[in-house]
């Protein structure tokens, strides 16, 4: 009943964030990224600009313009609420473009970002960027990356 509240609530948050659906979207300008590299077990949400990996085995929900912005190897497709595609199993995904995110929840075996935006980490692993690395807790523990401010 938690996991289903919690998708429920995450699902609201990222329609709030990137509220269009569309057409698929060209590789986004990588050429001044960040990254963002992170593993774990409990919840990581991402949204940002760019190309994001997560691999492991859970509860996937994604934002995305389209179903041609997501690459699944693994993960079972469940349901699709407007921009919002919802995945679980084992495996990895790859989801790319502008205004996109995703949320992971249970095992997160590897997670990684080239773009820009800000994570979100609730449970229990660490995270790297270009700028910082540390380890997250059941505290939660924001992250952001991006190009470097000069």
């Amino acid at each position: 009943m938690k996991l289903i509240a919690i998708t429920a609530f995450t699902a609201a948050a990222l329609a709030v964030a990137f509220p269009q659906a569309g057409q698929a979207q060209e590789r986004p300008d990588l050429k001044h990224a960040g990254l963002l590299a992170a593993q774990g077990h409990g919840r990581a949400e991402v949204k940002g600009s760019g190309v994001f990996t997560a691999w492991g085995n859970g509860d996937v929900v994604v934002t995305a313009k389209s179903r041609e912005d997501i690459k699944v190897e693994g993960l079972g497709f469940t349901r699709q609420e407007g921009n919002l595609y919802f995945f679980h199993g084992k495996g990895k995904i790859t989801v790319k473009g502008r205004e996109i995110g995703f949320v992971m929840e249970d095992n997160i075996a590897g997670i990684k970002c080239e773009g820009q935006g800000i994570a979100r980490f609730v449970g229990n692993g660490t995270y790297r960027t270009k700028a910082d690395k540390g380890h997250w807790s059941d505290k939660g523990i924001d992250a952001k990356f991006g190009p470097k401010k000069n």
